[in-house]
């Protein structure tokens, strides 16, 4: 029996009939994303990862589905920034400080990466963020020589403007992310073209162009930086355990649906859509 092939359009186009079906692709497909991001980005505020990813596809649910009918792109990886972004607001309503004050602001930031190289940038950016090398060379798609490159360069900026050598960037805090995510341009690059420049899909000159702009403006960084996070992972992550799925789709309002499908028939139909 083939197996079948779902879209992306065809499942979110099922979620909003609240076909049972298509809410287990969906839960299938990105619950494990959501666990990561949550687990990598708040961690380190001990947040209770099971009920909070119950509420965020809750909240997708609400109001017939509003979430995933004001989609309006064109592409899976336009979703996944749409997506992620549901994750780290849900995420952050639970936050209760920071604790310490961060040490380094917007300009501040801007001052390290300038005159950087964009490939530089977005090592330092996933170092700052917490990665390891290792995660980074496969998020990124590039050689391990080059992120040990990059940070160091990074580094030796860093020490140049304060005076004194960390073997260690410093983390981001959130609440510099969230000033940073607030700061999209009138020219601030869509996903969709940043999606373009990562396959390749793209004329030179346009190509140069935009990583340009991307270079020298810290939101686009962000958003790239996240593409291609979210792209590594939604394939890389193995789908989190049936009782999850089912636990995530218990409170979701199907309407007339009978009883959810079983988990062994949901892994024999279950293909992750490109």
């Amino acid at each position: 029996m083939p197996t079948e092939v779902i879209t992306l359009h065809k499942m979110l186009e099922g979620c909003i009939r609240n076909d049972l079906k298509f809410w287990q692709f969906f839960t299938s497909a990105y619950a494990a994303l959501a666990q990561h991001l949550i687990q990598k980005h708040f961690g380190s505020f001990k947040i209770d990862t099971e009920p909070l990813l119950r509420e965020i596809f809750e909240s997708i649910n609400e109001n017939d589905n509003f979430f995933l009918k004001e989609f309006s792109g064109s592409s899976e990886r336009e979703f996944l920034i749409y997506f992620r972004e549901k994750v780290f607001a849900t995420a952050r309503k639970h936050l209760t400080g920071e604790g310490e004050q961060s040490v380094l602001e917007i300009e501040t930031l801007n001052r390290l990466f300038q005159n950087v190289l964009l490939a530089h940038q977005e090592v330092a950016w996933l170092v700052m963020k917490t990665y390891e090398d290792g995660e980074i060379n496969k998020i990124l798609r590039v050689p391990l020589s080059l992120v040990q490159t990059g940070r160091n360069e990074v580094l030796k900026k860093h020490a140049q403007m304060f005076g004194h050598h960390d073997s260690n960037l410093f983390r981001l805090k959130d609440r510099v992310l969230q000033q940073i995510e607030s700061q999209r341009g009138p020219n601030c690059t869509e996903i969709k073209i940043i999606s373009d420049v990562v396959d390749g899909r793209i004329a030179w000159r346009d190509k140069t162009n935009i990583e340009d702009h991307l270079s020298q403006c810290l939101y686009c960084l962000d958003r790239e930086t996240a593409l291609k996070e979210a792209i590594f992972y939604l394939r890389e992550l193995s789908p989190l355990p049936a009782e999850v799925h089912q636990s995530l789709l218990k409170n979701i309002k199907l309407g007339n649906q009978k009883e959810p499908i079983k988990s062994s028939l949901l892994a024999r139909v279950m293909k992750v859509f490109k």
